[in-house]
């Protein structure tokens, strides 16, 4: 049987999350479909994302909060979320007194935790 190599870009260091990706090779079970998971780790933590768009990586695990730009409607990043880790978002977002909404976000720049800096058109989410 031909092996394919697939490559896994980490949002940051192996951790809990990550531990059916390891369980599964440690097991053969990607072997045993003809895949070589070549699992690697950023060099700063969100790098895996970029690393994705940058074609150095097949699939790329990230935070929720680092795809906020995917789901901004003015936006075009190419990416497509395929499955979730996690059964709830584990980001939270802190605002002061005049944003109640997403779509109070609008004209305002958005950080997240992973370093990432935001903006787009939020007024279609409410």
């Amino acid at each position: 049987m031909k092996t394919e190599t697939i490559r896994l870009a980490l949002e940051w260091i192996p951790n809990t999350n990550h531990t059916g990706f390891y369980t599964a090779i440690e097991n053969g079970y990607y072997a045993d479909e003809g895949l070589n998971l070549s699992i690697f780790m950023p060099d700063d933590h969100g790098d895996g994302r970029d690393w994705l768009l940058q074609g150095k990586a097949d699939f790329a695990i990230t935070e929720q909060m680092s795809l906020s730009d995917v789901f901004v409607k003015d936006q075009q990043t190419p990416l497509v979320a395929i499955a979730a880790l996690t059964d709830h978002n584990l980001s939270g977002l802190l605002t002061n007194h005049q944003i109640s909404r997403p779509k109070d976000l609008t004209g305002n720049t958005y950080a997240t935790f992973c370093l990432f800096n935001r903006t787009g058109n939020y007024s279609g989410y409410d």
